[in-house]
């Protein structure tokens, strides 16, 4: 790969990255508005509204209730783990394509917008929730930062399954 194509890559990446952070940290900003308003905004019609929910635990606010202090720092090193195992991945493979890197960079941009939160707020600002309707309603809200990890993951898991030559050295 000519060093352009690497330079070209990597500026990419970062804007994505930042591009991710940045609208993870803004549309949490709006929720938090959203709180003090105690208000919901309806973005699609019995699909998509915008509330705020703080979550001190896991995904899907498992843990939610339980040891609020030790758990603030226990989950907020797990991301700091998570961060530095996926930092290490693309640094180790950095000669390889976008494709490769864009699921581990998805990634990122989760572990760090929602770590951010954990460590300014002790908690994870949430606030999409899905629903058809009345006849179907996704119980648990989630933020930006959320759903780039599942996409990251989906992706990964698409490129293992698909495209394992990627992963060979």
């Amino acid at each position: 790969m000519s060093a352009q194509k690497k330079y070209l890559k990597f500026v990419l990446l970062f804007l994505l990255f930042f591009a991710g952070l940045a609208a993870d940290v803004a549309t949490k900003h709006l929720a938090m508005n959203l709180r003090n308003e105690r208000s919901t905004i309806t973005v699609i019609d019995g699909f998509v509204e915008f509330s705020y929910v703080e979550n001190r635990g896991m995904i899907f606010g498992m843990l939610n209730n339980e040891h609020a202090g030790l758990k603030r720092w226990a989950l907020a090193a797990l991301s700091v783990i998570a961060i530095f195992a996926v930092l290490a991945i693309v640094r180790r493979n950095w000669q390889k394509s976008f494709v490769f890197h864009l699921p581990f960079v998805l990634i990122l941009v989760g572990a760090v917008g929602n770590l951010f939160d954990r460590l300014r707020f002790g908690f994870v600002v949430d606030f999409i929730h899905m629903h058809w309707k009345d006849a179907l309603d996704y119980p648990w809200l989630y933020n930006i930062a959320d759903a780039s990890i599942v996409v990251g993951l989906f992706l990964l898991s698409i490129l293992i399954a698909f495209n394992k030559d990627l992963f060979e050295k």
